[in-house]
């Protein structure tokens, strides 16, 4: 998400004066200007909806009439909160659909199907979706399933996939290559969403190799 972003901020800063608000400073940046917001909560769920309520509430004091404001699913809550901000300052905003809640939570099994959590969140979040500008999935998949969810908001929902990096090609694989131990690097956030574990994919890998080579 964040390389995503970053690249997204640094092309709309090219024509656009560009503030971006985060709860964490992660690495260098070059680019528009960065405003960090220590988040000093541990436990996840309590840290990430103050980090909502902290960055909603920096939007607030920035934000302007007029402006647009682009929102993504990471922390969850964010679009709500930013529908509600947006609203009061009479700006415009853009949600960028990363992951459909509350149905991530609710595959991941923690909340209830007809909890109360869920239907809560569920009930905030069309609302805020509904009220948005402009809404950006980047899958088909998640353009069906909220058109079908958000009556009369098909029109609002732009599918722009994610793209790669160019960059990053894939090295050469040789017999002597395949022979050494083989080291995956794994990256993500561990979440409760996130069901493989680094020695199922090492397993996997391992097994496409070999396969690959003979």
């Amino acid at each position: 998400t964040g390389y995503y972003l970053a690249r997204i901020a640094a092309a709309l800063g090219q024509g656009y004066d560009v503030r971006v608000i985060t709860d964490r400073k992660r690495g260098a940046h070059e680019g528009p200007r960065l405003e960090h917001m220590a988040a000093s909560v541990t436990q996840r769920g309590v840290r990430t909806l103050l980090s909502s309520c902290a960055l909603a509430l920096r939007a607030l004091f920035r934000m302007r009439r007029g402006d647009i404001a682009v929102a993504v699913t990471n922390p969850p809550a964010l679009p709500i909160l930013m529908a509600a901000v947006a609203k009061l300052r009479r700006a415009r905003l853009v949600v960028v659909v990363h992951d459909v809640y509350p149905d991530v939570l609710l595959a991941a099994q923690v909340w209830r199907q007809n909890g109360i959590a869920a239907r809560s969140f569920d009930f905030l979040n069309r609302r805020a979706l509904a009220g948005a500008d402009s809404i950006v999935v980047i899958g088909r998949d998640m353009q069906r399933k909220l058109a079908g969810r958000l009556n009369g908001a098909a029109s609002r929902i732009e599918f722009i996939p994610n793209w790669a990096d160019e960059d990053i090609a894939p090295g050469p694989v040789s017999i002597e290559a395949a022979a050494r131990p083989l080291v995956v690097q794994y990256s993500g956030a561990c979440a409760c969403g996130d069901r493989t574990t680094p020695a199922a994919q090492h397993r996997a890998v391992t097994a496409r190799t070999a396969t690959a080579v003979e």
